[in-house]
């Protein structure tokens, strides 16, 4: 994730100053991520095949401002935690 979508993500999420790696920049990443980007299957249920491309789902819930599935959302989310220096597993 390049440093120019991390600082988008950043600011659709709410939490453009918790880019420190501690445990309470941790919390507000959670809390905004579950409060600000909605879960949502309507592509799945309409036949659509959501893509786990990287740029696709950034594009999709960040730019576009829509919601994702599960495997979406989670995939993203800790792309944006990895380049921030979490360990994600």
């Amino acid at each position: 994730m390049t440093d120019s979508m991390v600082q988008l993500y950043l600011e659709k999420l709410g939490c453009s100053g918790a880019d420190k790696v501690c445990e309470e920049h941790l919390f507000q990443l959670q809390m905004a991520h579950l409060e600000k980007i909605p879960y949502n299957n309507l592509e799945i249920l309409a036949g659509a095949v959501p893509s786990l491309d990287l740029d696709d789902m950034f594009r999709k819930i960040v730019i576009r401002g829509r919601g994702g599935y599960c495997f979406e959302l989670n995939a993203l989310f800790a792309e944006l935690l990895r380049t921030l220096g979490y360990p994600v597993r």
